[in-house]
């Protein structure tokens, strides 16, 4: 599955062709573009293989630890290889090319991630509704491009959703106790290093892990802890002792300012300072921006970046670029699943004990994303949020709609495939510069047999 979802993502997201190289992520889908932010793990890693001095080689206060090292330590695995495949070129102008479609296979992760989080919380639920639920959040058009960018985020939520996994079990006091605390320890460590904002996952889902724990487990927690420490603790280590950072990433999250006008103030020392003149109204004002600029962005980055990149855009490419700034529009299929739930348990005495499992997902993923906008004052673009959260809540929303409301779970999914095709897949062809036909046949050559099948619908567990 991980590599059929590579293949196929890597074949449709290339078949439109800008012209721009190995900035092909930043416009293919555009207004829909961000910064260069896809370039830096693996420039990071080519700065390590070629001894370029690493301090200067973003420009300006920027450095290569600002952002944790997971994904760039996965190309340096590969970098003989996309070296080697140039050999008898004129030049290595594929280098960023390849490492983008080596970025999109880690992204890709979370897709088999989520169809074996699919089949551990429902395992009633046919194989094939069980693809649906996992096609579902993989055509959630956020979901789409932060796995197509090059960007780790999709690539932490794959680890985060694995850590849950692990402790679903935990806590469902399944064998296996020892070995699966040390996978939990080392996965969410992993998941911090690829990317920081995973924690705001992990944080909620912890607590979880601890009321899932007998008195036996002390030993292998602390064998798990040991190991999380000296994951995190080996690149705490070379971020103080070799190429130190001021923290721009985090220091904006929690204060809204990378602190490059005071590089000298630590992080606690700036949150310090912002909250110092802050007044209680103030904070609660500031926090209602939020909520309402994450839905409906009037006053913040979100609005600047949707006049700038929509400037010349037209109504399709706008409807790709609020799709990747906030969470409506085209991404409400998550919403309606999430909202239609919460409407059934009001008028339903005892939901279904098998959704248990599926609920404490959506619980966390909820508890997640409030814990952001309580903690943060960076706006509240929908891709600052925690990814792992996002995909709990498509994952968790599909599995419970599909036991109770399957239909509307069909409709929603055809929906949202009629939308994503055209906004999505049709409308950035009409416009590119040419059309990559051998991208085209890849990506029907590996659809064609799924959608030649007998259609799927979603039905209750045990109907006929």
């Amino acid at each position: 599955m991980w590599v059929f979802a590579t293949l196929l993502i890597a074949a449709v997201s290339g078949a439109a062709n800008t012209g721009t190289g190995h900035w092909e992520p930043n416009y293919r889908f555009w207004p829909a573009t961000w910064s260069t932010d896809h370039e830096l793990p693996w420039r990071f890693a080519e700065g390590i293989r070629h001894g370029d001095p690493l301090a200067t080689l973003f420009g300006g206060q920027w450095r290569p630890t600002d952002r944790p090292p997971l994904m760039a330590a996965a190309y340096l695995l590969i970098g003989d290889v996309v070296a080697a495949s140039q050999a008898f070129n004129d030049g290595n102008y594929l280098t960023g090319v390849l490492y983008n479609t080596a970025g999109i296979a880690l992204n890709a992760l979370w897709i088999p991630v989520a169809y074996w989080i699919v089949r551990k919380l429902a395992p009633d639920l046919p194989r094939r509704q069980a693809l649906l639920i996992t096609c579902f959040a993989a055509t959630v058009p956020y979901s789409f491009f932060t796995t197509s960018y090059g960007w780790p985020k999709a690539f932490g939520a794959a680890l985060s959703l694995a850590c849950f996994g692990l402790v679903i079990d935990e806590w469902r006091r399944l064998p296996g106790s020892p070995a699966r605390i040390l996978g939990v320890a080392s996965l969410a460590a992993l998941s911090l290093l690829a990317h920081a904002g995973t924690a705001f996952f992990l944080a909620p889902l912890a607590l979880l892990f601890l009321t899932g724990l007998t008195r036996q487990a002390w030993r292998p927690v602390l064998g798990g802890c040991l190991i999380a420490s000296l994951l995190l603790g080996s690149w705490a280590a070379f971020k103080r002792i070799l190429l130190p950072s001021n923290d721009p990433v985090t220091k904006y999250a929690l204060t809204e300012s990378f602190g490059f006008d005071h590089p000298e103030l630590s992080v606690g020392d700036l949150v310090r300072e912002r909250y110092a003149g802050m007044t209680l109204t103030g904070w609660l004002w500031l926090k209602r921006e939020m909520v309402v600029n994450a839905i409906m962005p009037l006053r913040s980055a979100p609005a600047q970046a949707l006049r700038v990149t929509g400037r010349d855009a037209s109504r399709m490419g706008l409807l790709r670029a609020w799709d990747f700034h906030v969470p409506t529009y085209g991404n409400a299929a998550v919403w309606v699943t999430v909202c239609t739930l919460a409407a059934l348990a009001l008028v339903q005495n005892r939901p279904p004990a098998a959704d248990s499992a599926a609920r404490i997902l959506i619980l966390l993923s909820l508890v997640s994303l409030v814990t952001y906008l309580l903690v943060c004052l960076a706006s509240p673009m929908l891709h600052h949020l925690p990814t792992a959260a996002w995909f709990g809540l498509a994952i968790g929303g599909a599995i419970c709609l599909a036991r109770r409301s399957p239909r509307l779970l069909t409709v929603l999914l055809t929906a949202q495939l009629l939308y994503f095709g055209i906004v999505w897949l049709i409308h950035p062809l009409m416009h590119a510069l040419t059309i990559d036909i051998s991208a085209l046949v890849v990506a029907t050559a590996l659809v064609l047999p799924v959608v030649s099948r007998r259609p799927e619908t979603f039905r209750r567990p045990g109907a006929r």
